[in-house]
């Protein structure tokens, strides 16, 4: 079998790999004649890391790691295999860091998304409500890029397909899947949202300063 350049005759390998009487374990590798392995499981570990071949494919490839990655969606982090390559970047999210500010507090998230899910939450000490942020996406000069009038209930709505959402967090976390192709781009009418809500919210700690101040 023929591939990346390498030919392997790999069959005999993946098939049958212990029909070699001679050897002690009956695990051996047909590739190099050199290991023989106490069960499968240390078989299949030879052959990846010796010879880049992989068990599910019956081939060998340049790089094992590289193949699995692209053709059976592993995960580069966790080594989780997935069915799809939607599933893996959904799983991705998982590993990311907690590097977005709340903009009214100290508190991280992982997303912008994160950080409107506590807003909504009203837990954050900005004091800042669903209501704030439905008035501030409203007011907009561009509102009705991703806003949706004709529902009271699903008020937002993605630019780009047109899939309605019932809070703000929500049209986020859509926009950050893969889902979508929409993303905070400098021309995005999310990302101008998101912005919008980050700038009315650091006003709203202004003022609050003011008020408590000497």
């Amino acid at each position: 079998m023929i591939l990346d350049g390498l030919c392997v005759e790999a069959a005999s390998v993946a098939k049958d790999p212990n029909q070699v009487e001679a050897s002690s374990h009956h695990w051996d590798c047909h590739l190099c004649n050199y290991f023989d392995g106490l069960d499968r499981e240390s078989l299949v570990e030879h052959l990846a890391d010796e010879h880049g071949f992989c068990w599910d494919c019956e081939a060998s490839f340049r790089s094992y790691e590289q193949h699995r990655r692209k053709d059976h969606n592993r995960c580069a982090d966790c080594s989780q295999e997935f069915a799809t390559r939607k599933a893996l970047l959904m799983h991705a999210q998982v590993h990311m860091e907690r590097n977005e500010e709340c903009y009214g507090c100290d508190k991280m998230f992982k997303s912008p998304s994160g950080i409107l899910i506590h807003l909504e939450s009203r837990t954050c000490r900005s004091r800042v409500t669903p209501a704030h942020i439905e008035q501030w996406a409203f007011d907009s000069w561009n509102s009705g890029s991703y806003t949706n009038h004709r529902s009271s209930h699903n008020k937002y709505r993605c630019p780009e397909c047109d899939m309605n959402f019932p809070k703000v967090s929500a049209l986020l976390q859509h926009v950050e899947s893969p889902a979508c192709n929409e993303d905070y781009g400098a021309y995005s009418d999310v990302e101008a949202l998101r912005a919008r809500i980050e700038r009315h919210v650091g006003d709203m700690l202004d003022d609050w300063s003011d008020d408590y101040s000497w």
